[in-house]
């Protein structure tokens, strides 16, 4: 786990961010339940602060793979 992301979430338990930030961390080591998890707190806590961040999360990666294929190679997860 990154200690960032457990750091956030211990220092500010009912930040919905922080809660992505862990989903996300999750979902990058591959445990899709934990992440799962993460994400259902965060919208529990604010589910506007969280689905912009989400939001945000995923327009990112999209504007990363679509830059990838531009250039002929497969993007990061």
């Amino acid at each position: 786990m990154r200690p960032l992301a457990t750091t956030a979430t211990r220092a500010a338990p009912t930040d919905p961010l922080a809660r992505v930030v862990l989903a996300i961390a999750y979902e990058r080591r591959g445990d899709t339940t934990a992440a799962t998890d993460a994400f259902r707190e965060a919208f529990a806590l604010d589910p506007v602060r969280a689905r912009a961040a989400v939001t945000a999360r995923w327009e990112k990666r999209s504007r990363a793979i679509a830059a990838a294929k531009r250039k002929g190679r497969k993007a990061a997860a």
